[in-house]
């Protein structure tokens, strides 16, 4: 399960978080290698003779990671985790430095104790590098949307909480009109443009507990929990609207419009979500066929989708 502050950060502040943990383990490494040098040589003039008890926000890592809000930061666990364990290590470097500093006997405990909160702390990291890592993932690079993996996901998820309390909600498959000829008449650019801006429109449209995920090509799904076809159609309907009524722009400054069809279906205990995925899809190929630019629910005759 991905830590919760990764799993809702955007690609960019998780591609920053990756590349900052990755840092972190090799400056602490390097740094790490340095005290136990001064371990060892029980050198005096060693640069890394310090014993400031802030030596934890000071470091490479810490200036970053000190940066994030940290009353948002310290909820999340795994964050939680390497906060104390990055805390903990650089106090007891401090204090075998101290030992040093003061001639004082370094104890096999004390040592211990240092190389324990070492591992706490790459623990840690690695945790969340793996987490960071499986969000990026679950990512389509071009929209910041989840991608179809990510989607079938949590459809299966979602799918299996209707069936087990009885409830209704719906998938919607959304497919941009003659998109082909956007890359042909502009290029692929300005296709990859495209297909960002209706992303964001759909991502802004929706609630805050649906899902839109690019599936594939210009081709989009919405999970909408705990919600009826009805409500699902007129939702989409603004959201149709405002594609039809976006004015794009080309690199070379060419306007253009679009629109999107869409395919509504819904799902309950009796009609499992991947049955509604297959209803939805061909809802979607009624709308093309009826001229595009449409919303069409799939009418499977039971009542509680109506």
């Amino acid at each position: 399960m991905y830590s919760e502050i990764s799993h809702q950060l955007s690609l960019q502040e998780l591609e920053t978080l990756t590349n900052a943990l990755e840092s972190a383990t090799a400056f602490h490494i390097r740094w790490l290698s340095c005290i136990n040098f001064t371990l060892v040589s029980r050198n005096k003039q060693s640069p890394y003779i310090c014993t400031d008890k802030l030596s934890h926000k000071r470091c490479e890592f810490g200036r970053w990671f000190y940066q994030i809000n940290e009353a948002e930061l310290l909820q999340d666990k795994v964050f939680r985790q390497i906060d104390e364990s990055h805390q903990e290590m650089h106090q007891k470097a401090c204090q075998l430095i101290d030992k040093v500093v003061t001639e004082e006997e370094i104890t096999h405990q004390a040592y211990v104790e240092f190389a324990d909160s070492q591992n706490a702390f790459f623990e840690a990291l690695q945790s969340l590098t793996r987490h960071s890592i499986a969000a990026l993932g679950n990512i389509d690079f071009l929209t910041g949307l989840p991608n179809r993996r990510a989607f079938n996901t949590i459809l299966e998820k979602e799918g299996n909480r209707v069936s087990r309390v009885g409830a209704v909600s719906s998938i919607v498959i959304a497919d941009i009109d003659f998109f082909k000829k956007v890359n042909d008449s502009y290029g692929h650019a300005a296709g990859d443009k495209v297909l960002a801006q209706i992303a964001r429109i759909f991502s802004d449209s929706i609630r805050d507990y649906d899902t839109v995920a690019r599936h594939g090509g210009e081709e989009f799904v919405f999970c909408l929990p705990e919600t009826r076809c009805s409500d699902a159609k007129t939702m989409i309907e603004i959201i149709r609207q405002r594609i039809e009524d976006t004015v794009f722009e080309s690199a070379n400054d060419q306007t253009f419009r679009l629109s999107c069809s869409f395919g509504v279906s819904a799902f309950n205990r009796d009609i499992p979500h991947i049955e509604a995925m297959a209803f939805a899809d061909s809802s979607l190929y009624q709308a093309k066929k009826n001229g595009r630019n449409k919303v069409v629910v799939f009418d499977n005759g039971v009542i509680p989708f109506k």
